[in-house]
């Protein structure tokens, strides 16, 4: 199964659960040991949100489950996916971007970490799915919360532990996949790229308590 596989529902091992895949928050390593079970796509062909989910299953398949999802640092995953941007295989950033191979509308390794946070060179890039706010995947629209529990990147296995206890799972040991190498995110920005991601992701750094250096 591709790689925009973003929920599951299962009943067999354990109690059924709804797992929300966020992009670039280690969603590919918790599918990895879950496996892929329940999960929709929209008429765009990307992958949906907590409220396509609930939508799909109906609200009493979705009250039912165990509901979770993972974010991340906000100035972190800006780094994160630029360089996914810059260097990423063209079929996956097509897949995942909606953007084309060739030239991926102007992307390559000489699009600046700056050019990439203004949007460069297509103005509404950071509305499209894969690159939106991570509260944009799990809240309604009033923005509440449609999630149990809101694990994070950086203690991913810890949370992920506590997620197997709720679901009643044994502890499950979870790769790494689809990492993007960088260094420490703090090393891309100037006072210009913070200003961007403050616009960009405002409302993740505030609802999810996230510090600049953390």
């Amino acid at each position: 199964m591709g790689n925009n596989l973003v929920a599951s529902l299962r009943t067999a091992e354990a109690s059924p659960y709804a797992f929300v895949h966020i992009p670039k928050n280690g969603g590919l390593s918790i599918r990895k040991v879950l496996g892929d079970g329940f999960y929709t796509r929209n008429v765009m062909g990307e992958v949906g949100t907590a409220m396509l989910y609930r939508q799909q299953l109906g609200e009493q398949g979705w009250s039912r489950a165990y509901k979770f999802c993972f974010v991340r640092n906000p100035w972190d995953r800006a780094v994160s996916i630029w360089r996914f941007l810059r260097l990423g295989h063209a079929a996956a950033r097509r897949r995942n971007f909606g953007l084309d191979s060739g030239g991926v509308y102007g992307f390559g390794r000489d699009l600046s970490f700056r050019e990439c946070l203004e949007g460069f060179p297509e103005p509404n890039l950071w509305e499209r799915w894969h690159m939106t706010t991570q509260a944009f995947h799990i809240t309604d629209d009033r923005g509440q919360l449609m999630v149990d529990f809101v694990g994070r990147l950086e203690r991913l296995q810890e949370d992920f532990d506590k997620v197997c206890g709720q679901i009643g799972l044994r502890r499950l040991q979870l790769p790494h996949e689809n990492r993007t190498e960088h260094q420490h995110y703090t090393h891309y920005y100037d006072p210009e790229t913070l200003r961007l991601v403050a616009q960009r992701y405002g409302e993740d750094i505030e609802r999810f308590g996230y510090r600049y250096g953390d």
